[in-house]
């Protein structure tokens, strides 16, 4: 499917957009949202939308994502949606740093929409929390709310998902490969001698349905998704 002009201009503002300094921080995720669900469906790269100020240089870069408050849950929210867009994450818990690795244009769609959401589910596990204490639910705080950031995140990573592996098995396995073992290879360069950790979810919580729930309800943007980012392949180190 070739794109129309009116389809580029569309993405090209909706980038501006999404990265210009002013915008809100729901407004930007919804914004590179639909940008990135736009490269996806029209077999795009970042490249392509050619516009005065847009990167033209490919290349792996690394921010970091510093949790003062969260991190265990936080991390694997960002490793959600850092796998969603085509980048991949190293935790240092001793720090309460989240390393995030990509290519500029889908670290900057992973921090908006890491930003966005997770202030979404601060805000309905308060709520939730509440309600259920209201409602003479037994179980103490940290347990019910651990639950519920599980329940979210599960869901989450389905929704997040689900349209990026169906491209990387269809059109874009080479373009999906290519980017995921550059960002590898940058990866374990910097971190070399790098250990998978383990997360035990918990299921039999009285928090957990609660979070899957806030996990359906969560917005991506207008269209409902975040595309996973996988054509933004523009370089950085912010």
């Amino acid at each position: 499917m070739q794109p129309t002009d009116d389809i580029l201009q569309r993405i090209d503002k909706l980038f501006r957009l999404g990265e210009h300094p002013t915008s809100n921080p729901g407004e930007a995720a919804n914004a590179l949202g639909l940008a990135q669900n736009l490269l996806l469906k029209y077999n795009l790269t970042r490249e392509s939308i050619k516009t005065s100020d847009a990167p033209t240089t490919e290349g792996i870069g690394k921010v970091e994502i510093r949790n003062d408050t969260g991190h265990d849950w936080k991390v694997r929210l960002a490793g959600v949606i850092a796998r969603a867009n085509l980048c991949s994450i190293v935790n240092d818990a001793s720090n309460k740093t989240t390393h995030l690795f990509g290519t500029q244009s889908n670290v900057l769609a992973v921090v908006k929409m890491f930003d966005w959401i997770a202030r979404e589910l601060e805000f309905q596990a308060m709520r939730d929390w509440k309600e259920y204490k209201a409602d003479s639910g037994t179980e103490a705080s940290r347990t019910w709310k651990g639950a519920f950031f599980d329940g979210a995140i599960g869901v989450l990573r389905a929704r997040l998902q689900a349209p990026v592996d169906a491209f990387a098995q269809g059109e874009g396995m080479a373009l999906v490969l290519a980017n995921t073992t550059r960002v590898e290879a940058a990866k374990h360069k910097v971190f070399p001698n790098l250990s998978n950790g383990r997360h035990t979810v918990r299921r039999d919580s009285d928090g957990y349905g609660a979070g899957r729930q806030a996990g359906s309800n969560v917005r991506f943007g207008t269209q409902g998704s975040l595309s996973g980012g996988a054509r933004a392949l523009a370089a950085g180190r912010r």
